[in-house]
């Protein structure tokens, strides 16, 4: 039997799970992968090329989803914090490119500082959280750093940021959206 070879995709690979689907319209997918891991890898994969496909474009701010109140709500945040310490760092990553943005430099030896975050792996107050603001239907948030203990969360609709929480406990992973390892 004669195996089928696969169209190459106009998109980059972007993480392993890329490499078993390799095109919307072909609906291919590598032999020997199951009926549900080749779901999950084309739903992965059309999202990542989703967001790749917007990553020269420089970030924009959407406020529709925001998050005022709860634990990490904006309602919290002072008047003083937000116009010298978050309006200043949103105007700066204004002039940068999504692609330059996940590239910064980042903490802990390996990364970036500013990167996705799967649901699955927020703290259990953030994942209840989500639920009740209706927001639950997502499989990660995109963290951006502020500083070393400050991170603001949302959902990236193409080269959109959808503002949704400002989080100023990472590190302390009884209050924080998303724990941190120790290592």
């Amino acid at each position: 039997m004669a195996t089928r070879s696969f169209r190459r995709s106009p998109w980059p690979s972007t993480t392993a799970a890329c490499s078993l689907y390799r095109g919307p319209e072909a609906g291919e997918t590598a032999a020997g992968a199951s009926s549900s891991c080749q779901r999950q890898a084309a739903s992965h994969c059309l999202a990542r090329r989703s967001h790749t496909l917007h990553d020269r474009e420089t970030i924009v701010w959407a406020f529709g989803i925001v998050d005022l109140d709860g634990p990490w709500g904006w309602r919290t945040t002072a008047a003083r914090v937000w116009w010298t310490e978050i309006l200043p760092k949103l105007r700066d990553f204004e002039s940068m490119t999504w692609a330059e943005i996940m590239r910064a430099a980042g903490g802990r030896a390996r990364g970036n500082n500013s990167h996705f975050v799967e649901v699955r792996n927020l703290t259990g107050l953030a994942k209840a959280r989500l639920a009740e603001i209706r927001q639950d239907d997502v499989s990660e948030l995109f963290s951006l750093r502020l500083s070393a203990t400050v991170r603001i969360y949302g959902i990236r609709d193409r080269r959109a940021l959808k503002l949704l929480w400002y989080d100023p406990y990472h590190g302390s992973n009884a209050r924080a959206v998303h724990p941190v390892r120790r290592r």
